[in-house]
This record gives C-alpha cells, sequence and structure tokens, in this order.
C-alpha cells in the first residue's frame, strides 16, 4: 500500500493519483495545491476585445467572406485553364 503525500490516505500501490484527495502518487499536485508562482503570458483575450482578436486570426465574419471571394476566385481561375483542356479531349475523342 503507497500512502498520499497530500492528504495521507492510502492507497493501492501503481496508481498514477490518490483515489481520495486527486493529487498526483509521484508530486502530491492537485487542483487545491499552492501555485508556484509561475505567470502565465498575456494573450490576445486580456484586452477583452475577442471581436479584434477574431479579426486578427483571419476567424471574424467579415475575414470569412474574403476568404470565400478569393477561394471562389480561384476556383474560376483553374476553371477557366482546365476547360479548353477538357474541351479538346472530348473533341479528339468524339
Amino acid at each position: 500500500m503507497a500512502t498520499c503525500d497530500f492528504c495521507g490516505e492510502s492507497f493501492k500501490d501503481g496508481r498514477r493519483a490518490c483515489p481520495h484527495c486527486g493529487s498526483d502518487a509521484d508530486t502530491g499536485w492537485n487542483e487545491d495545491a499552492d501555485d508556484l508562482g509561475l505567470e502565465l503570458p498575456e494573450t490576445a483575450l486580456d484586452d477583452g476585445d475577442y471581436d479584434d482578436f477574431l479579426r486578427r486570426e483571419g476567424l471574424a465574419a467579415d475575414g470569412a467572406a474574403d476568404r470565400n471571394s478569393r477561394g471562389f476566385i480561384v476556383l474560376l481561375i483553374v476553371l477557366g485553364l482546365l476547360l479548353p483542356s477538357i474541351l479538346v479531349v472530348l473533341w479528339l475523342i468524339g
């Protein structure tokens, strides 16, 4: 039997976490443990402007319209290049 370093309860050997408090069997970490004083980096959402974040990432509604129109233009160009070749092949076969 192993003993949890965090809560002191006993549990079967080989478990990866304490079944009583949830702490890791090796490190004693759990969600209630003190933090290590690590600070997370600031993110684009810290300023609270979620719409600006979406726009910068290309996920805003106006960005989606731009992507769709670009995709349509690329499709037209590809079809414009392939259509004459397809027509020549059909003419030669027929």
